[in-house]
């Protein structure tokens, strides 16, 4: 055990985010709207727009596990069983034998799009782990020519709460799956009816999800995430010799790739029709999510693409699912390998080459960089607020007290901050809105006290030696209410990403801020509460009820 904390590119973004859920369970004081406790306090719209369901969950975690190195320890194994999980149970639905399961299994387990929750704290790998489930659906249409309504309601509507693009992308390769099955299907209209139901009951499921969103971006201009100038930047190099590419493909994966696609083109032929469509788009999304697509090019034609994609890469976790999925299909038939040992031995091999290659590539630099003086290998806007030494770094993050972190760094965040327009990506580059965050919240926090009331509203005071006009590290929404001195104030003037400005008095003043969503969001949220309870009511019921006549 190395005893290193992993603090990769993510990891102080979503730290305050977790911190806040846990902050907000462990003293009572409920906020699902803003951040009041993460984030250096500043009553900004974070968790509410950005997997509100999973945030909560993790709040739970961040209490047990008691130190930031016992989080992440915690966090990683979780994210690596479920992802190995979820592709054994994608491969044992699709009649690959148990061992060649647990290979591929493991495989995916080891996989980038996994791994960037492991090496870098980034919320991709977290709604990997769980998109096999999603792909389930697709194979599973095909197979039985029908759409089990519960099973694709439940993991949609999961996988919503945890990570929105995760759940679109995955959307988005299920379509082939289902217009296959609709041609095939001889009750075409009841196909397409248990589809609009499956899609009514996730919306149901995720109202608390897409109410708050669509009151969020209706009233405010919010500021969207960074946008990369040229999306092929953001792609997937099938070599580490692609210098300008965000991730590459490793060796060990590359051969799976190469060979599936060689096999899959030969014996073509030869294959179900699920393996045909699994294989058509799990190479078409793995085209997808690198350089060889026109990114660029239809970057010009649509501008918008550089902040709703941001990173073509997001693509390339189906294509891992879904040639993976071919590749134990095809290693557990006879079209390949007759010898059963002889598969095992190759699927180890692979395994063992794999593990290898992810921690020589990437956990061993994270863990140089920590025992260094470097500490954290990305300091990429990591504001440290003044100097420590590595030592007291390296303790914030494994104390008890798991807010020290913060007082020693931060990462200034500025996404979905209100601002006065829309922004396209220059418009953007100009604003320089991650030195405005420093600047307007992170610089001047420490002249400012903050505390939670009963009511649950975030009061901010501070003492002024003269009246003057004054920059508060508090986000104004349009949704937000905000009171100087006792005084309700209407007019509230704001910075360029929605700091509060207002004259203070000589002595001491205290600003009071509260989000008041409107009434449809509160009656939305309930609805989604209650449709939880009763559908997961039902299925256990479902679920005991066909064990009951199993045993029967």
């Amino acid at each position: 055990m190395n005893r290193a904390t992993i603090v990769g590119v993510d990891t102080i973004f979503h730290m305050n985010r977790f911190y806040d859920t846990a902050m907000q369970i462990k003293t009572g004081h409920f906020n699902y709207f803003i951040s009041q406790f993460g984030f250096e306090h500043p009553g900004r719209m974070v968790n509410s727009l950005y997997g509100p369901g999973l945030a909560y969950f993790m709040g739970i975690i961040v209490l047990l596990a008691g130190s930031w190195f016992h989080f992440q320890i915690i966090t990683s194994i979780m994210v690596m069983f479920v992802a190995g999980s979820s592709m054994y149970y994608l491969c044992r639905k699709n009649d690959i034998s148990i061992v060649l399961a647990t290979f591929v299994g493991l495989l995916f387990m080891l996989c980038p799009p996994v791994m960037e929750w492991v090496n870098g704290n980034q919320f991709t790998g977290l709604g990997a782990a769980v998109t096999p489930l999603i792909l389930l659906q697709g194979t599973m249409m095909l197979k039985k020519l029908d759409i089990n309504v519960f099973s694709l309601s439940f993991v949609m509507a999961l996988v919503l709460q945890i990570h929105v693009m995760t759940s679109l992308i995955s959307a988005l390769a299920l379509i082939p799956f289902f217009v296959m099955a609709f041609v095939k299907n001889s009750n075409r209209l009841l196909i397409v009816k248990k589809l609009g139901l499956s899609i009514l009951i996730t919306l149901i499921l995720t109202a608390n999800v897409w109410s708050v969103m669509l009151e969020a971006f209706t009233s405010n201009h919010l500021l969207p995430v960074f946008p990369r100038e040229h999306l092929s930047t953001g792609t997937v190099g099938f070599s580490f010799l692609h210098a300008s590419v965000v991730q590459f493909i490793p060796l060990t994966f590359l051969v799976i790739i190469i060979f599936s696609l060689i096999i899959f083109i030969w014996k073509f032929n030869s294959i179900n029709l699920i393996l045909k469509i699994s294989g058509i788009v799990g190479f078409l999304f793995l085209l997808l999510s690198t350089h060889l697509f026109p990114w660029d090019y239809l970057q010009k034609l649509v501008p918008s693409l550089a902040f709703n994609i941001q990173t073509p890469k997001r693509f390339v976790t189906v294509a891992y699912i879904l040639i993976l999925l071919l590749f134990g299909k095809l290693i557990s038939s006879n079209l390949i390998l007759s010898n059963h040992i002889l598969k095992i031995s190759f699927m180890a091999l692979l395994l063992i080459l794999t593990n290898y290659a992810q921690i020589l590539n990437n956990q061993y630099k994270q863990i140089d960089a920590w025992h260094s003086d470097k500490v954290i290998v990305t300091n990429s806007n990591v504001y440290f607020k003044k100097h420590f030494s590595p030592h007291e770094i390296r303790n914030a993050f494994v104390e008890p007290k798991m807010n020290k972190v913060f007082d020693i760094m931060d990462k200034g965040t500025p996404d979905y901050l209100p601002v006065t327009e829309k922004y396209n990506a220059e418009k953007y580059y100009n604003l320089h809105p991650y030195r405005l965050y420093n600047l307007e919240f992170i610089n001047h926090n420490h002249k400012f006290k903050y505390l939670i009331d009963y009511n649950g509203r975030l009061n901010v005071t501070w003492n002024a030696k003269h009246r003057s006009l004054i920059t508060v590290p508090v986000v104004k929404y349009k949704h937000t209410l905000v009171t100087l001195n006792g005084i309700h104030v209407k007019d509230v003037k704001t910075s360029s990403i929605g700091a509060i400005i207002v004259k203070s008095k000589k002595g001491k003043n205290t600003l009071t801020i509260e989000y008041n969503a409107k009434k449809y969001v509160y009656v939305l949220m309930l609805i989604a509460l209650i449709a939880w309870i009763i559908f997961l009511s039902t299925w256990i019921m479902i679920a005991f009820n066909q064990s009951k006549q199993k045993r029967e």
